[in-house]
């Protein structure tokens, strides 16, 4: 995965605020990692629109994310 496209919220903001401006932002993935999440080793994932795809094994998310920008064409 290319980190040259990622961002980090490292802020004192809420949970909500930090989603929201990930939201606002217009990522097209929002990877959301609480303590939850650090504990099992996956990340909760969020698209753009807001669809909430659950909880992924982080190296399942990687591979996931790596397909998709393989099959990405370019096109809209």
């Amino acid at each position: 995965i290319n980190a040259e496209y990622m961002g980090v919220d490292i802020s004192d903001d809420t949970f909500n605020k930090k989603v929201r401006n990930g939201q606002l932002a217009q990522f097209n993935f929002i990877l959301i990692c609480g303590r939850e999440e650090a504990q099992n080793g996956t990340v909760n994932v969020r698209t753009r629109d807001n669809k909430q795809h659950g909880q992924k094994q982080l190296k399942e998310c990687i591979e996931w994310l790596s397909k998709i920008r393989a099959d990405y064409d370019g096109n809209f």
